[in-house]
C-alpha cells in the first residue's frame, strides 16, 4: 500500500526544510525524533525532508547513533561564490544559447554553491520579524499572546506558552515576558518561536518593562528616514534583522534603499551611520541631523 502523504501549505512545507537546514547545520547532531519533535511533523515526513535535503546538493552525515547533521565543506574544494559573483557568472551565463548542453548544470551548481544558504537566512529573519512585530503590538495593546511551538533546549520539549510579553532585550532577539502558567518573568528567544497568537484576554501582571528599539535604547520614539547604499542595507538588515520591513528599495543609482522606522534614541542609530561614511544619507529628521553633525565637529585627533 502506498504511504499516504498529508498535504500542507507549500509555505509551510518550505519554511520547515529552512528550519531543517537551520537545526541541522548548528552541532550538535540530531535525531529523527528530535527533529520531529521540533518541526512539529511525523518521522516520515522528517525523512521526506531529508531527501529533499540530499536531492538539493546538501552534504548529510549520519553519527554512530544514527544522528544527522549538514557535513562541512571539503577544505580541498575552493569557496563558495559571493553573492557579486553569483550575479557575474549569471550574467555570463546569460550570453550562452539556451541549447548548450552544459547551461543548466552550471546554472544549478551556481545556486547550489552560493544562494541556497544565504537565501534560508534572509527568509528566517523575515519570518522572525513578523513575529516580533506582533509581540510589539501585544505590548502596546497589553493583551497577553501564545507562544506557538516554543522550543526550549533546556528541557527539550516544544509546547505553546500562554505569556503576557514586556519588552526585547539585545537587538529584539529576545522577549521578555511574563509567564501565566508559572507566574514568573522569563526570557524567550525570538528564533525558537514558531507562531504568536494575540489573544483576547487582556495583561493581568502589572509588570512594565520599557520598550527598546533596534539598537538597545528606551525612550520616546521618532520616526526615521534615511536612504542606504548597498553595502548599508546588507549591513543594516544583517546586524539588524529586525528592521528589515522597514526597508524598501527605490530607484537611486548611489542609495538603492530607503529605511523608515522609529527609533528611541539618537546614539544608536548615529553609531550605525557615522561607521558608513558616504554611504548613508539622513533625510529626516533635524534632530538626528544635528547629533550626527554635533559628533563629527567635536572629533579630536
Amino acid at each position: 500500500m502506498a504511504e499516504k502523504i498529508t498535504s500542507e501549505p507549500p509555505q509551510k512545507t518550505v519554511l520547515r526544510i529552512f528550519q531543517l537546514i537551520r537545526y541541522l547545520a548548528t552541532p550538535p547532531h540530531k535525531g529523527v525524533i528530535q527533529l520531529a519533535d521540533w518541526l512539529s511533523v511525523d518521522k516520515r515526513s522528517v525523512y521526506r525532508y531529508i531527501n529533499v535535503l540530499e536531492e538539493l546538493g546538501y552534504n548529510l552525515g549520519k553519527d554512530s547513533s544514527n544522528r544527522y547533521f549538514i557535513a562541512e565543506a571539503d577544505p580541498r574544494q575552493p569557496n563558495q561564490f559571493t553573492a557579486e559573483e553569483s550575479q557575474l557568472v549569471k550574467q555570463l551565463l546569460a550570453a550562452l544559447p539556451k541549447s548548450h548542453p552544459l547551461l543548466e548544470s552550471i546554472k544549478k551548481k551556481v545556486y547550489l554553491t552560493s544562494e541556497l544558504t544565504p537565501l534560508v537566512e534572509d527568509l528566517l529573519d523575515i519570518h522572525r520579524a513578523r513575529l516580533v512585530q506582533q509581540l510589539a503590538e501585544a505590548i502596546a495593546q497589553r493583551k497577553q499572546v501564545r507562544l506557538i511551538q516554543y522550543q526550549s533546549i533546556s528541557s527539550n520539549q516544544v509546547t505553546d506558552r500562554v505569556v503576557e510579553p514586556l519588552g526585547f532585550t539585545e537587538s529584539y532577539s529576545t522577549l521578555d515576558a511574563f509567564e501565566v502558567s508559572s507566574q514568573k518573568t522569563k526570557s524567550f528567544k525570538i528564533q525558537r518561536i514558531e507562531q504568536v497568537e494575540i489573544l483576547a484576554a487582556d495583561a493581568q501582571n502589572t509588570l512594565i518593562a520599557p520598550l527598546t528599539d533596534a539598537f538597545g535604547f528606551t525612550g520616546i520614539a521618532f520616526t526615521v528616514v534615511l536612504h542606504l547604499s548597498r553595502r548599508a542595507y546588507r549591513l543594516l538588515i544583517e546586524e539588524f534583522p529586525t528592521l528589515r520591513p522597514f526597508t524598501q528599495a527605490q530607484k537611486h543609482a548611489q542609495f538603492p534603499f530607503r529605511f523608515v522606522g522609529d527609533v528611541n534614541n539618537e546614539i544608536g542609530i548615529g553609531r550605525f551611520i557615522l561607521g558608513l561614511p558616504s554611504e548613508i544619507e539622513v533625510e529626516s529628521p533635524q534632530s538626528l541631523k544635528d547629533y550626527l553633525n554635533g559628533r563629527i565637529a567635536g572629533v579630536r585627533w
